[in-house]
């Protein structure tokens, strides 16, 4: 659907509403949203005329909608869809049960289950009788799941193997990788059905890693831990800046200039307390309004450097707040390069 600059316009997955005030091309418009005069960027795909709009349009998307994609389509017809429940359980591999139709089990989907907050890089190699059956490897997203393979029933006689390593990429880069070797037992297997609520289905679950918040070498890599090393040196880089601004500027408050940290992380995890309750219409909102609120606070104070951490991921929201900062007519520059402390996951601006 085309839009014009004036359009006015409803989100599908939130209750927000706006006008449409630049095309920023790419499938991107800005929009000014109503009651909080705030411009935040948006794909035309998730708008809607809001003439056009009802209730039946106002739907939350479904975490696995592209995971289902993935799935083949006559599973799907014969079993319900399925909806995770991110709950940050680790990672695992799940054996999805399809029946003949004398209810006997014929095979299984085997899936490969990322409950955590993270992206991993994965190798998997399917191994029966010492003998590699099939290889997989490749990328999977943070609180997502991916079909790797297929099993009959009758291989679970033959003692298969999964011989599987895991990286978690962090905001700083790729993490040291994890590696284990799992055995399916047919006498133990039986005790492995569970229903999990990721999948919201009954598997046969298999605990692969559990959520990992440390190196091998028990470094703590979690995002609110990582930043706080940033916190002395920065602090004392405004504390430096403080006289000379403070002359140059005297409205603006010394002490909140002194206490301000010209760094902010928008992973979800560290803005709201039940980050699984949203969606991810939802969570970019939430992080486009913390984002907008740190720029403007930042502008106030006449901070000269910020940082926005915001991942890596796919890059729809780095995409988004570059298109703000292009727009803002007190951004001198910014830049998304390998940095130290950070890796790609963030961005310098200059004000």
């Amino acid at each position: 659907m085309l839009f014009g600059i004036g359009t006015r316009v409803k989100f599908f997955a939130t209750p927000d509403s706006g006008v449409i005030v630049d095309k920023l091309g790419d499938g991107m418009v800005m929009v000014m949203l109503d009651g909080i005069n705030m411009e935040i960027p948006a794909f035309e795909e998730d708008l809607i005329r809001e003439e056009l709009w009802t209730e039946a349009d106002f739907v939350k998307p479904v975490l696995s909608k592209k995971n289902l994609q993935k799935l083949n389509p006559d599973n799907l017809a014969e079993e319900k869809p399925i909806e995770p429940a991110f709950s940050n359980k680790g990672v695992s591999i799940a054996l999805l049960p399809f029946k003949k139709s004398n209810d006997e089990i014929e095979r299984f989907d085997i899936l490969l289950v990322n409950d955590t907050f993270y992206d991993i890089l994965f190798e998997c190699d399917f191994v029966i009788f010492q003998e590699v059956e099939w290889s997989k490897e490749g990328k999977l997203n943070a609180a997502s799941f991916e079909k790797i393979g297929e099993m009959l029933f009758d291989d679970i006689n033959d003692a298969p193997q999964f011989d599987i390593s895991i990286s978690p990429v962090y905001t700083e880069g790729v993490g040291n990788k994890l590696a284990k070797t799992l055995k399916i037992k047919a006498k133990q297997f039986i005790k492995s059905f569970n229903f999990l609520d990721f999948l919201q289905r009954d598997v046969y679950l298999f605990p692969l890693f559990d959520k990992f918040d440390t190196d091998d070498n028990g470094k703590e890599t979690d995002l609110k831990k990582y930043t706080q090393s940033l916190v002395k040196d920065l602090k004392k880089e405004a504390q430096e800046r403080e006289k000379k601004n403070a002359l140059i500027n005297p409205i603006v408050d010394v002490n909140e200039y002194a206490s301000f940290i010209p760094e902010i992380d928008l992973h979800v995890e560290l803005l709201h307390d039940n980050p699984t309750t949203l969606t991810n219409e939802e969570i970019v909102m939430l992080q486009l309004r913390a984002f907008e609120h740190f720029l403007t606070k930042a502008v106030r104070l006449n901070v000269n450097r910020i940082y926005v951490i915001h991942g890596v991921g796919k890059g729809k929201l780095r995409d988004m707040i570059h298109a703000r900062l292009r727009r803002h007519p007190e951004v001198n520059y910014f830049k998304n390069e390998y940095h130290e402390r950070y890796g790609w996951g963030a961005t310098e601006i200059l004000l």
